[in-house]
């Protein structure tokens, strides 16, 4: 009968659902739900996460411009409560966002910053959890000189993760 915790779950189901290619259940729960208020995250997960992630799968500008307005008003609330983590999965699908939409600049800038935000911990698996588009932008920043070690280290967890490897030829 708790409400917070079935909303979670039915957020935590979107989500294996959009790993998993199911992405039209993934976005009848954005259609069916709204996400709550920000507020300080006391967990590991945030569904509002999960949302502007299914957002960015549909491709249109209607949703693109749901999930740019919801991750604005995330990044400036968990720079403000300074939630390092959530900040540099924001930063990350802002990135990815940016780069949908042809703002290439802005995408590696987004993308730096969460890189930045990542490194002191090590965080390489929200960068994997993103899939090939993530592989994809971080490997032209590699290509285009903008990338350091540690993006090397990200790019060869990419290439070492059989769903994100390369063909040999």
């Amino acid at each position: 009968g708790n409400a917070s915790i079935a909303q979670m779950t039915q957020a935590f189901q979107a989500e294996l659902a959009i790993r998993q290619g199911r992405s039209s259940e993934a976005h009848r729960w954005v259609q069916r739900c709204a996400p709550e208020s920000l507020a300080p995250a006391l967990r590991f997960y945030l569904p509002h996460l999960t949302w502007t992630k299914v957002l960015l799968t549909q491709k249109t500008d209607s949703a693109r411009g749901k999930a740019a307005d919801m991750l604005d008003k995330m990044a400036d609330f968990f720079a403000s409560t300074h939630n390092f983590p959530v900040l540099m999965a924001v930063k990350l699908q802002q990135a990815l966002l940016w780069d949908m939409i042809g703002e290439q600049e802005t995408a590696h800038d987004a993308l730096q910053q969460a890189i930045a935000l990542a490194e002191p911990g090590g965080q390489i698996r929200p960068f994997l959890d993103l899939g090939s588009p993530m592989a994809e932008l971080l490997n032209r920043m590699v290509n285009e000189k903008f990338a350091n070690g540690y993006t090397r280290q990200i790019m060869e967890a990419f290439g070492n993760n059989k769903a994100y490897a390369k063909p040999s030829s």
